[in-house]
């Protein structure tokens, strides 16, 4: 498989895939390839600070339960959001909805307007994993993206982001973060 990454000044980013099911994932988890080995040197591709969006995809991801990760900066979804759709359009994706756990988010909003972009609408609900949101537009296969928690050190952030851009990203959640060093939860 090869990996297709998109370079901002200060981050990484990609991605492909959503259902008509108002974002409740439905791909099985499988076991988790992420190595268990020292942390990660940062990489100096990606930036603790900077307001783009850290966000990493793998191409070909058809048969992977995650296409890529984002560091949000906060669990501010309305501060958040903007930063993260400009990565998605600067990436050629273009995103109309997305879904989230409401209990891991402060301040979602229920639009977000464009310029010259379709309004993206946001939903909330109780049971999507906290630790993954989902995006995407029409019959267009939805993006699912593995949520790094704001506070995780950037090492190991940046290497969850390195991993997500190889296609590594398998196994549930929990084990991707727990597996990677990240004990902070969403």
């Amino acid at each position: 498989m090869t990996a297709h990454s998109v370079f901002s000044s200060l981050d990484r980013g990609d991605l492909d895939r959503f259902d008509d099911d108002g974002g409740a994932p439905d791909r099985p988890s499988v076991t988790s390839s992420v190595p268990d080995t020292q942390p990660v040197a940062m990489d100096p591709v990606f930036s603790a600070t900077g307001d783009e969006a850290r966000l990493s995809l793998a191409s070909g991801t058809d048969s992977l339960p995650l296409d890529g990760s984002w560091w949000p900066r906060s669990l501010n979804l309305a501060a958040e959001l903007p930063g993260l759709v400009t990565a998605l359009t600067r990436a050629g994706r273009t995103v109309a909805r997305m879904s989230v756990n409401m209990d891991a988010w402060t301040d979602i909003p229920v639009w977000l307007t464009r310029p010259g972009l379709p309004t993206l609408k946001v939903s909330g609900f109780r049971t999507l994993d906290p630790r993954v949101v989902t995006l995407g537009a029409g019959n267009q296969p939805g993006i699912y993206l593995l949520v790094i928690p704001p506070d995780t050190a950037p090492a190991r952030a940046c290497g969850l982001l390195r991993l997500a851009g190889a296609g590594a990203l398998t196994g549930s959640t929990d084990v991707i973060l727990r597996t990677a060093g990240v004990t902070s939860a969403i």
